[in-house]
């Protein structure tokens, strides 16, 4: 539900702006979590372990990767929507 609120949310807002990409907006609001899901889909464990560290230390999801060197799910998603 959160990636459809965010899709439909993103599309209202790039419509709200006078722009015609709406139809983008969605689609990029609905895959935009993309990478977290591979993540987890690749080795659930490891990504839970994530998840743990980035609320035990209270940061964001994205610091904590570039802090800890680890694969950035922003990345690794757009790599995945373009193949």
């Amino acid at each position: 539900m959160h990636s459809v609120g965010l899709a439909i949310a993103s599309s209202i807002l790039v419509g709200k702006v006078g722009s015609d990409l709406s139809d983008q907006a969605y689609t990029c609001g609905s895959l935009h979590d993309l990478g977290k899901v591979a993540k987890c889909n690749f080795d659930q464990i490891l990504y839970t372990e994530e998840v743990k560290s980035v609320q035990h230390r209270k940061v964001d999801v994205l610091e904590w990767e570039i802090l800890a060197k680890l694969i950035r799910n922003d990345l690794l998603g757009s790599y995945l929507a373009r193949a």
